[in-house]
């Protein structure tokens, strides 16, 4: 029979990639040739994308959907989707692939690996860090559950990024190549980075954030004391027009991935995490 691949998408509501890409998935997998099965969910919680918010509108207790699993269906609607999803969505699958992004304002890339690094650096992104699991997580359960789990970052915002759609389409089909599900070679990188720890900087001020990258500084390695970026007041903007900059952000370590983040920081820098250790 082989293997059932579990597509999850936009468990978080404004993580608006993960559904282009299972819809062309859709389009592009053969069942005649297909070794094993594919069980697709586009759309893990409906309530939150109508409503493009990460988290559960009306949540009565956690309204974050993936951080409740394993779930008491007797409780809040929170818990009653999550437990449907583990029931009748997690439970018949052997592997699983969780679609996300960065939400709102992030641009991400990259990939976590729960159980199974092989399968993740199968999927193609070129930083993949290795977890344990986050407690309350679909992708945790999955991993207790003995599963080889791969939670892919891809894109950000609320525009559908043809570059991280067709990401994502040709990492989940790399997936199923490796496991066999459909033939056909890998498609990877030429270098491919595995992080285990990472340190994230935070601002002392909330602000504006003036980045000193751009997106093509997406997973770059960049040298020890490199200027990230400044904070600065959006009332009075940079001292070059008589305003003042809060803090300057440098990178931490030699070996650092920024992962940037643009738009306006209230109350947190918004280029964060950067992995402080990398290994090849």
């Amino acid at each position: 029979m082989g293997p059932t691949l579990g597509v999850s998408a936009l468990i978080h509501g404004d993580e608006v990639t993960g559904p282009e890409v299972v819809r062309r998935l859709r389009e592009a997998i053969s069942p005649t040739r297909l070794r094993g099965r594919v069980r697709l969910v586009p759309v893990a919680n409906p309530l939150a994308y109508q409503t493009l918010t990460r988290g559960m509108p009306l949540a009565v207790e956690i309204g974050n959907l993936n951080r409740v699993f394993p779930a008491d269906p007797s409780l809040d609607l929170t818990a009653r989707l999550a437990h449907a999803l583990q029931t009748r969505f997690l439970d018949q699958v052997t592997h699983l692939v969780d679609l996300h992004a960065g939400g709102t304002f992030p641009i991400v890339d990259y990939s976590i690996s729960l159980r199974d690094l092989d399968l993740a650096l199968a999927f193609g992104q070129r930083v993949v860090r290795q977890v344990d699991g986050y407690a309350g997580t679909m992708g945790a359960l999955a991993a207790a559950q003995g599963k080889p789990v791969v939670i892919a970052e891809i894109g950000g915002g609320y525009a559908l990024d043809n570059q991280y759609i067709e990401m994502g389409v040709r990492g989940v089909l790399n997936v199923m190549r490796h496991l066999r599900m459909i033939d056909g070679g890998l498609e990877r990188p030429g270098r491919q980075t595995v992080i285990r720890d990472t340190a994230t900087l935070r601002p002392g001020h909330g602000g504006l954030l003036h980045s000193e990258l751009g997106a093509d500084a997406m997973i770059r390695e960049v040298p020890q004391g490199m200027l990230l970026g400044r904070v600065v007041s959006p009332h009075t903007h940079d001292a070059s027009r008589g305003g003042h900059c809060w803090q300057r952000a440098r990178g931490p370590d030699s070996a650092s991935l920024p992962w940037p983040r643009s738009g306006a920081s209230p109350s947190g820098w918004r280029s964060g995490p950067q992995p402080a250790a990398a290994s090849g």
